[in-house]
């Protein structure tokens, strides 16, 4: 297994999946050290060498498609998505080797695989994609039933909010309440997990696998935007393979 990649046990046979961490990678400070963002600043040959690695750790027959994140709620097709400008917050894919995958530095990915192993997605799930239905987009192309996985994300003790973030879940789903503590009057911590969870499980998936993961309190493995600003991205990613 190289540096920077760590393996996601689902249960498939015929389903791969993993999530970067920021080691092994050719960038440096403050990208260090595997980057995948061309949108942040780092160097494109830094970059080029560290999406090599990526092929290089893959099927080589794998296609990879890298979507423009927007904070939205459009999910695409892996066919559709033709060049890099493509603007959408998940991917689904139905054909072997097509390699669906996210960037983050503190919100929630989210890979998604359907039971018969014939469908797959990746989804980027910040607090703007969960409130305005990022999840429910992706779940209506989707069969059922499906597993879950919630990768590596700021947890509800280092994610703070303002009021009027907290209103606009409560007043879309008061259950959401429960996903927010007040830190003052005017300011919440916010658990992105738990409303994900939320949603998921509404939809009739099998299992829900959380990683456990908080990128803000663990510099040596992941990026954090909330923590450092300018910053890397790491990756989670899913595909079918004939394995």
């Amino acid at each position: 297994m190289p540096e920077g990649f760590v393996e996601i046990a689902l249960g498939l046979a015929h389903i791969q999946a993993f999530y970067s961490n920021c080691q092994g990678g050719a960038s440096a400070s403050p990208f260090a050290s595997l980057n995948f963002s061309d949108n942040v600043g780092d160097a494109f040959v830094h970059i080029e060498e560290n999406r090599r690695r990526l092929f290089n750790y893959l099927n080589q027959e794998a296609s990879i498609r890298w979507l423009h994140q927007v904070h939205g709620n459009q999910a695409v097709l892996f066919d559709s998505v033709l060049n890099k400008d493509t603007k959408a917050d998940a991917i689904i894919a139905t054909q072997k080797n097509q390699l669906c995958l996210v960037q983050t530095a503190d919100c929630l990915p989210i890979l998604i695989a359907s039971c018969d192993q014939t469908k797959v997605a990746a989804i980027h799930a910040g607090w703007r994609g969960l409130l305005n239905g990022v999840i429910e987009n992706t779940l209506t192309q989707f069969d059922r039933p499906f597993i879950a996985w919630l990768g590596p994300v700021i947890c509800q003790q280092c994610f703070e909010v303002g009021e009027e973030v907290m209103r606009m879940f409560t007043q879309k789903n008061i259950q959401w309440a429960k996903a927010f503590k007040a830190k003052s009057d005017t300011r919440y911590l916010m658990d992105l997990k738990a409303i994900a969870k939320s949603i998921i499980q509404q939809c009739d998936c099998i299992n829900i696998i959380d990683a456990k993961l908080c990128t803000y309190e663990n510099p040596d493995q992941f990026f954090s935007y909330r923590r450092d600003g300018k910053t890397g991205r790491q990756i989670s990613a899913i595909m079918i393979t004939d394995k």
